[in-house]
């Protein structure tokens, strides 16, 4: 990726130039009506400059009826304009104090600029070239001449203009940059370089330098290109664009050592915006395979971006995310954290870090933050959730019932039933875990009411029935879970309850079968569908085969670290070992 060139659009500051002021009041002999003028106009300001915009209005109003032609009354109320919105009537009154005073530079000036707010950029256009011609020293009009001419396309102009320039101030890099990007727009490839090497050779300018290696990266010469970055280099060691070509350079090459030594630099400087990096990251994060190899180096460079950006949202979100995922918490944790430092009241920034912690699994830091959060932002379903499911994980379901039953009730007000089905299946979830089949049921019917193919909530409920409802009926779970592997066929899950009560119910052949979809589609890292496809073997007296898979099952849950699951699997097998004996 190339990096953009940065474009100088220099526009004279509006609220600069008009917070100026325009005109001193000099020595001069004091009539009544004179007197009166400037009472108004000494009233005016002071009420301006205390944001008294209404009352500074009526004082210019009152100044220019003892004075028709003030020309100083007419721009402050140009400036009251500007400051209260009415781009239109500052166009107005800076126009006539503009007229009144054809002398006054700043009158113009500001004139021009509201003229470019109001998108008359013919009017702009008109009035910057007579202003270059009346101020030929000052080198901002013809700065935003070539913003105009570029704007509209007019190169040739551009041209014209960037040699006016040079003429008053002498070479410079607006004019250069300004014929660079006419050249580059007009696709004039070798004019844009040359004119380059020759402000270079003239004056060394790491700009130029690193838009040359740019240039010839477009042109597939890197040889070239690495000479024009190193030499920007020599000229400035923390140029962060001449950092960034030499890193993508590298990048393309396969060299990643050396991309990883330019890229962490430009990572950590504070002088490119922010965005430009995480737009370059997410170009990387698209390489699944250089995230693997590369993990930890990654991890260093996102490090590098948070800290140097500490007070950038995305960055942090961006770095946290990734080094989360690479395993790195605590510190994906204190970027986060830092973040809240800096925007406690952010809503984005609160919920990143709620999904963060349900992410790394923290449930009490996320309950304890949760009701916090939600504190600050009532009635923020998503927020209402993680704390649900921090409960639902604690534990604690009455709780979890109580903050879903929240979610439960704002999307029935908010008639979102996409949200509703989902309150709807986790608080028939927390009831089975409560034991209390007959409201499980009735919020599992809740949410096929709204989806009759809502496959966890099918897949879930078939569960219940099959292994913990003693008057549960086989058949219909067995129609239930039938259905989620019609809508999913390969998920093992779902194959895993199917199978499941198919053994229930003796049918072992067919039990095989499924087990064996299961395995193929993943189910052979998981020890409960290890364990189960064992049972189901074991009842068909493939013993060798069902051994073989407890003996994986155990592995599995090694794997996991379940010492407990491990235990139990052990006595398992020793007495399933003593039964194929008899």
């Amino acid at each position: 990726m190339k990096m953009k060139k940065l474009q100088i659009f220099i526009t004279i500051g509006i609220v600069f130039s008009l917070l100026m002021g325009g005109r001193a009041y000099g020595q001069e002999k004091v009539t009544p009506s004179k007197a009166n003028t400037e009472t108004h106009m000494i009233a005016a300001e002071s009420a301006y400059t205390q944001q008294k915009y209404q009352e500074a209005m009526s004082d210019c109003i009152a100044a220019l009826e003892s004075n028709p032609n003030n020309d100083a009354a007419y721009y402050l109320m140009a400036k009251i304009s500007m400051q209260t919105n009415k781009s239109d009537d500052a166009e107005k009154f800076c126009k006539k104090a503009a007229d009144l005073d054809t002398s006054n530079y700043y009158y113009a000036a500001d004139l021009a600029s509201i003229y470019l707010m109001n998108n008359k950029i013919d009017d702009a256009r008109n009035l910057y070239e007579k202003m270059s011609k009346k101020y030929p020293g000052k080198s901002e009009v013809f700065l935003n001449l070539i913003n105009i001419y570029s704007k509209t396309n007019d190169y040739d102009r551009v041209f014209g203009v960037a040699d006016r320039l040079e003429k008053i101030a002498g070479p410079n890099e607006v004019s250069t940059m300004a014929k660079f990007d006419a050249y580059s727009a007009k696709r004039q490839y070798p004019q844009a370089i040359k004119c380059l090497e020759d402000a270079d050779a003239a004056s060394p300018n790491p700009k130029y330098e690193t838009l040359l290696g740019d240039m010839n990266m477009d042109r597939l010469n890197d040889t070239l290109a690495l000479k024009y970055y190193n030499k920007a280099i020599e000229h400035d060691s923390a140029y962060a664009p001449a950092l960034f070509g030499k890193a993508e350079l590298y990048r393309l090459r396969n060299d990643y050592p050396n991309f990883f030594k330019f890229l962490n630099p430009f990572m950590a400087s504070t002088e490119i915006n922010p965005k430009m990096k995480t737009d370059y990251l997410k170009q990387i994060f698209n390489n699944a395979g250089f995230l693997s190899r590369y993990k930890e180096q990654m991890a260093e460079s996102m490090q590098i971006m948070a800290a140097a950006n500490p007070n950038d949202t995305t960055c942090n979100q961006i770095a946290a995310i990734y080094l989360s995922g690479a395993g790195h918490k605590d510190e994906a944790r204190k970027i986060l954290e830092n973040s809240i430092k800096y925007y406690p009241d952010t809503y984005s920034v609160n919920i990143d870090y709620m999904s963060f912690l349900y992410s790394a699994e923290e449930w009490r830091r996320l309950k304890n933050f949760g009701d916090s959060a939600i504190s600050k932002f009532p009635g923020k379903t998503d927020m209402l959730q993680f704390k649900g499911l921090a409960e639902y994980n604690l534990k604690l379901y009455d709780s979890a019932i109580a903050t879903l039953s929240q979610v439960e009730k704002i999307s029935k007000e908010r008639n979102d039933t996409t949200l509703l089905l989902n309150a709807y299946s986790l608080i028939g979830d927390l009831y089975h875990l409560k034991n209390q089949n007959e409201d499980t049921y009735k919020y599992y019917k809740k949410a096929l009411k709204i989806n009759p193919k809502e496959s966890p909530v099918l897949n879930n409920w078939a569960w219940y029935i099959a292994t913990s409802d003693k008057n549960g009926n086989l058949n219909k779970a067995l129609e239930m879970s039938k259905k989620t592997i019609e809508l999913e066929p390969d998920n093992t899950t779902y194959l895993d309850t199917y199978g499941w009560i198919l053994y229930l119910q003796g049918n072992y052949p067919e039990a095989r079968k499924q087990f064996q979809h299961a395995m193929a589609y993943g189910g052979s890292d998981n020890t409960v569908m290890l364990d189960h496809y064992a049972e189901v073997l074991f009842a068909l007296k493939e013993y060798d085969l069902a051994f073989l898979y407890w003996d994986k099952s155990v592995e599995a849950a090694k794997k996991d670290g379940d010492t407990a699951q491990i235990e139990k699997l052990l006595k398992k097998i020793a007495g399933k070992k003593e039964m194929s004996k008899k």
